[in-house]
């Protein structure tokens, strides 16, 4: 039984995708910990407001989250494109093909 959990876990990467989504988790934590407590870059500044500054980081905590996911889809994607292009070449000729033939 613990062999196949074990197998079934690795096929389905369980543990990389808590991990991430813990790493994504804490990383936002700390960044709302900062602005509550006003240190670092959260820290009293006439010329800029804290909260728009915690909205624009996190903002782009996601956003890179986001494109880290989809690069990995890329290469899949475009290979899928590739294949349905081919099955579409493949239709068209065969189709081609018949219309001679029926009209021959």
């Amino acid at each position: 039984m613990v062999a196949a959990c074990t197998a079934w876990e690795g096929v389905r990467n369980y543990g990389g995708t808590w991990r991430e989504k813990r790493r994504s988790a804490e990383l936002r934590k700390v960044e709302g910990w900062l602005f509550l407590n006003r240190c670092g870059k959260y820290a009293p500044d006439a010329n800029r407001d804290p909260f728009l500054l915690f909205v624009a980081e996190v903002e782009a905590m996601v956003a890179r989250e986001v494109g880290e996911y989809l690069d990995l889809f890329g290469p899949s994607v475009d290979a899928s494109k590739r294949a349905a292009d081919q099955v579409l070449d493949a239709i068209s000729k065969v189709a081609a093909d018949r219309i001679k033939g029926q009209t021959s």
